[in-house]
């Protein structure tokens, strides 16, 4: 039963903050981001859903959300998105799987410089799951992982 409700807590928060960053990104469209501090939800809640989000036990909500993260970083550059980060410093070692400790690393990579990752966005029309695997293309180039 307990397993269950962890399930089901777990995919709530996925919902709650993947919607909300959803909202952000949807108000983030073309260069007009002054919608964003008039959001329903503070973007503070949004942060502290998704490093609930990030620090969950199963793969598929943490790898979800991180490419919401990055999503959520490319539309609120200035924001202060620490917590986050530090969050995703921690999964490039720590992740339960390689593909989560990949996709810290890709977020990362938007974190570093969120402006140069926009295009994906705008392209996209929005965010979220694909974003750090359509991307990878970029990243992984300028890594280190690939062996010259």
């Amino acid at each position: 039963m307990n397993t269950y409700k962890g399930l089901v807590t777990a995919a709530m928060l996925t919902a709650a903050a993947t919607l909300q960053a959803q909202d952000l990104a949807a108000s983030a469209q073309g260069e007009n981001l002054s919608g964003l501090r008039q959001t329903r939800v503070p973007v503070q809640l949004i942060i502290k859903n998704y490093v609930k989000c990030l620090d969950s036990d199963l793969p598929p909500i943490v790898e979800s959300a991180l490419g919401h993260v990055a999503c959520m970083r490319i539309a609120l550059p200035s924001e202060d998105l620490g917590a986050i980060q530090e969050k995703l410093v921690e999964l490039t070692t720590r992740g339960a799987t390689r593909a989560i400790r990949y996709k810290a690393f890709a977020a990362l990579e938007v974190f570093g410089d969120p402006a140069t990752f926009r295009r994906y966005v705008e392209r996209k029309n929005g965010c979220g799951d694909g974003l750090l695997d359509e991307i990878a293309g970029r990243i992984l180039p300028k890594s280190d992982l690939v062996a010259r």
